[in-house]
């Protein structure tokens, strides 16, 4: 910078601050130049003329609001403030000095006093400074809005975890900081109880109880705003109601016990409190069951119950669990007792026709009783030469009613005989030992020494093995042709008498471990099934069918196996899904298809078998899930699902579903094609190597 303007602008920026010095004036500082010098001069001169600031100001209804005037003007003393119009809904106070000393300003209040919908208002001011001139009028524009109440939830209420039938309550206190007395009425949910009306002063704090008694477990909320359109009077509470206990399943199906005689079920009921717990049991009088329960907290109890063994028909009703006010039902229902048939006569249970003469019969009479609670249809397996005079093979007897039979002893020859008489069906056996004798009155030597035919089979042969001592006799023996007894059955149908069927019970289903091979037919128990029942299998059996497809292998309380799928499948397994019916199986039976040659026809006919070894893995949403092992690659397999009951009863077959496992791994052309470019390669690399060798030999 030139040395010689540096005294220069030095001098400028003195002389600056000293003019600043006498022109800016801070509040409580006196001016340079006194009021009274500027009244002098505004004498000589005149006086400056104000210009007022027009504003605007709100207000509450009926609240007052303080209002500040304000004129701009030179002048540094005090300016006189008039009213010049004043407001029409409001009154205004007297003009006070501004707190600030400013001497423009001044302070004014407005009172509004109108009605409600009078909320817009205005008055206008003048100022003047000394004996100068008057301002304008300057506007004061007044808006105002509604007095309204506002509520403050200032304490939210509190509850405890509750039972059915128990009462809490918690307090509530609201705060009216509003501008307005706050009146309302309130609507509660149910089952809250809380005070209808609500009044509260502006500023007024007051406490309120908010009560509850749910009568069902559950959760209760309540989220409600006291005053409508304000978030602060919104009240918040939770209540949670536990169920002191849980009596499950909802359905109880009484099955029939043979080794106990009667039909029985198990319900459990769970205490869920943490204080013992006392029940009472209403139920219908046919339900065996303890009226009274002590049940300890958490713990989960089995209630046994059981229709009394002489109960055979069917039942439907309810069980209720009761602990006032709580009621937990279950449904118990039970299909009629199977049939059951027992031997009232003979009472020693056997029977001998004695001495007969030759050319004449014997007679006797059985008596059956039905016991259980379903018709019972028997079939009457004839032991030659004691047959059953009635004109059908089979009989039916209704539940609870009793049958008589009368049977033959009409022998051919002389001799004695025993056999058993079997009556046989869905209701069990009863077997009748047979025994008597005829003898030839025109050979009274010989009385009764013929033959001995003791036959313990149901379908006796009338010849002997005894050799007669007569020459004569052993002419005719020898004359004589045994009947032809009937043709033997397959060995893969061999009839196998079952011993759960003496006790009226259901032949049990196969285990996997126990399945026949692929085509081979189910073993079967006679006593449910005749000469002519066998005849029918027998067929049934050639063509494809199982024995759960017959009518008495059917079980009347499962349900078909549903939504059969398949959820992941491999090379040589398969994960096979489906849904379980609503009463669960004892066990389920897993069946793929073949095709089994016909002798009779000399084609292939589809045959289902069970599927051994297959073993149950998680399914995903409660479905059931059983995995296949031991399958051929790129081979289709048809599938379906049985239930088997307690009873050993089969449920109607689920839908076939046809799977294809995955084909057999195959290198794919681009590894061939890998290796026939290595082997070419390597063939050049030896060549070349050859060659060489060559050259150089």
């Amino acid at each position: 910078m030139n040395a010689r303007l540096f005294p220069l602008i030095l001098c400028l920026a003195l002389g600056a601050s000293l003019v600043h010095a006498d022109v800016k004036i801070r509040p409580g500082d006196k001016p340079k130049e006194s009021t009274k010098d500027f009244i002098k001069d505004a004498k000589k001169n005149g006086y400056p003329t104000p210009e007022p600031r027009d504003r605007t100001f709100t207000f509450t209804e009926g609240l007052s609001v303080d209002i500040e005037l304000e004129v701009a003007t030179s002048f540094l003393g005090a300016v006189k403030f008039t009213i010049r119009d004043l407001p029409q809904f409001g009154r205004l106070s007297e003009i006070r000095p501004h707190p600030s000393g400013e001497g423009n300003k001044a302070m004014i209040t407005y009172t509004h006093g109108g009605a409600a919908d009078q909320l817009t208002d205005r008055f206008t001011f003048q100022g003047k400074v000394g004996d100068g001139n008057t301002s304008s009028p300057g506007t004061i524009t007044l808006l105002g809005k509604r007095s309204e109440p506002k509520l403050e939830v200032m304490e939210a209420p509190q509850f405890r975890r509750l039972q059915p039938g128990e009462q809490d309550a918690g307090r509530i206190v609201l705060l009216n900081s509003g501008t307005a007395p706050f009146k309302g009425e309130i609507r509660w949910p149910e089952p809250f109880i809380g005070p209808p009306h609500i009044e509260l002063a502006i500023n007024e704090k007051q406490t309120f109880l908010l009560s509850i008694k749910p009568m069902k477990p559950g959760a209760y909320r309540v989220s409600q705003e006291l005053q409508p359109g304000v978030a602060t009077s919104k009240i918040q509470a939770y209540v949670e109601c536990v169920q002191p206990f849980v009596a499950q399943p909802s359905s109880v199906a009484l099955l029939y016990n043979a080794s106990v005689g009667n039909r029985s079920g198990v319900a459990r009921v769970t205490n869920a409190s943490d204080a013992p717990l006392e029940l009472t049991v209403d139920c219908p009088q046919r339900i065996k069951v303890e009226r009274k329960l002590t049940i300890p907290p958490k713990t989960t109890q089995d209630v046994p119950l059981a229709l009394d063994a002489a109960d055979v028909g069917s039942f439907r009703g309810e069980v209720w669990f009761v602990q006032e006010p709580h009621r937990e039902k279950i449904v118990v229902h039970a299909e009629p007792e199977p049939p059951q048939i027992k031997l009232e006569s003979p009472a020693n249970g056997k029977i001998d026709f004695g001495k007969i003469e030759k050319g004449k019969s014997g007679e006797a009479r059985i008596s059956l009783l039905n016991v259980g609670g379903a018709t019972a249809i028997l079939k009457l397996n004839n032991a030659p030469p004691f047959i059953a005079t009635a004109a059908a093979s089979s009989v039916i007897i209704e539940p609870g009613k009793s049958q008589s039979i009368v049977i033959g002893f009409v022998p051919e020859q002389p001799g004695s005989y025993s056999a058993n008489f079997v009556v046989g069906g869905n209701a069990g056996k009863v077997e009748v030992p047979l025994s008597g004798s005829m003898f030839d009155p025109k050979r009274p030597n010989a009385g009764t020494t013929g033959p001995t035919i003791t036959n313990p089979n149901l379908v006796p042969t009338k010849t002997s093995a005894a050799a007669p001592t007569d020459p004569r006799s052993k002419a005719a023996a020898a004359k004589a042709k045994p009947k032809t007894p009937p043709p033997a059955l397959p060995a893969s149908l061999a009839i196998v008498p079952s011993k759960r069927a003496e006790t009226n019970e259901a032949t049990p289903a196969p285990k996997p471990s126990d399945v026949a091979p692929e085509g081979s037919t189910p073993r079967v128990a006679f006593s449910s099934m005749s000469k002519s029942d066998v005849t029918m299998f027998g067929r049934l059996a050639s063509f494809g069918f199982g024995v759960e497809s017959l009518p008495q292998f059917q079980s009347k309380i499962l349900d078909p196996v549903t939504a059969i799928g398949v959820s992941e499948a491999g090379r040589d397994y398969l994960v096979l899904t489906w849904s379980p019916p609503k009463v669960e199986p004892k066990e389920y039976l897993v069946q793929t298809s073949s095709l089994v040659p016909n002798k009779a026809t000399g084609l292939l006919l589809k045959s289902w078998s069970n599927v051994p070894g297959w073993k149950p893995v998680v399914g995903s949403g409660g479905q059931m899930a059983g995995r296949i092992e031991g399958l051929s690659a790129g081979h289709e397999y048809e599938w379906r699902v049985l239930g088997v009951d307690h009873e050993g009863k089969f449920s109607q077959s689920s839908d076939i579903i046809r799977v294809r496992t995955l084909p057999p791994f195959e290198m794919p052309l681009w590894f061939w094609l890998f290796i026939s470019g290595a082997l070419l390669g390597a063939g050049g690399i030896i060549y070349r190597r050859v060659q060489a060798q060559r050259a150089l030999a």
